[in-house]
């Protein structure tokens, strides 16, 4: 287990790839920590990841929210061992 007893931070952790992320990290013994912004993706994280995760909802592109999310974080498990920055945003926009 590589990852035992470490926290693990994953932006975008919701579905796809983070999803994917917090599972691989959890089979290695981390305890893990999802965020995302869709409280529908937050409730299903939760329910797929166990008791062995966290999930918070944070809009990344506040930077008020990141700041008090890492403290919570923090205060929570007195440290953060791993950040996995998976979080993306996009838009539908025709090309010219």
């Amino acid at each position: 287990m590589k990852l035992k007893n470490k926290i693990a931070l994953i932006t975008g952790g919701t579905s796809g790839i983070g999803l994917e992320a917090a599972k691989l990290f959890q089979s290695e013994g981390a305890t893990v920590v999802v965020t995302g912004t869709n409280a529908e993706r937050l409730a299903n994280a939760a329910s797929v990841l166990g008791e062995r995760a966290v999930t918070l909802s944070v809009d990344l592109r506040d930077p008020a929210q990141i700041d008090k999310a890492v403290a919570d974080i923090v205060e929570t498990f007195g440290r953060i061992d791993v950040i996995f920055a998976n979080a993306g945003a996009g838009s539908t926009r025709p090309r010219r």
